[in-house]
């Protein structure tokens, strides 16, 4: 999918290059914005974040995301569900999220292997 620029990302952005850009297209929206990263890929991601934009969440559960950071504008990063990142919980709660979203997202952009949502509502 082509970002706001209409190019294509590259498939194996490095972390940082993942971050930066998530964070720059996120913060646009509000000074008060927490990006859940789910899965253990979270953990190479999330460090090279400079602020406490990013949120690992290895169990994400939407209805907790809503109450924990009330009032924030609220982003679901999630990885694409090849190999090792077949196995996060993101992917076996939530079916074909990473290609369908879920009823409280709309797709916002593609980043690499990741793949971001904005939530809407509380499931």
């Amino acid at each position: 999918t082509a970002g706001a620029d209409g190019a294509r990302p590259p498939a194996n952005l490095a972390a940082e290059d993942v971050a930066a850009r998530v964070a720059r297209r996120v913060r646009v929206r509000s000074p008060f914005v927490k990006v859940y990263v789910c899965g253990y890929d979270g953990f190479l991601l999330t460090p090279a974040a400079s602020d406490d934009t990013f949120v690992r969440a290895l169990d994400f559960n939407f209805n907790r995301a809503v109450a924990d950071y009330r009032g924030h504008h609220l982003f679901l990063l999630v990885h694409k569900p090849e190999g090792r990142s077949a196995m996060d919980s993101v992917h076996w709660k939530f079916d074909a999220i990473y290609e369908l979203g879920d009823r409280a997202t709309l797709y916002e952009d593609d980043f690499g292997p990741w793949r971001l949502y904005e939530i809407i509502q509380a499931r």
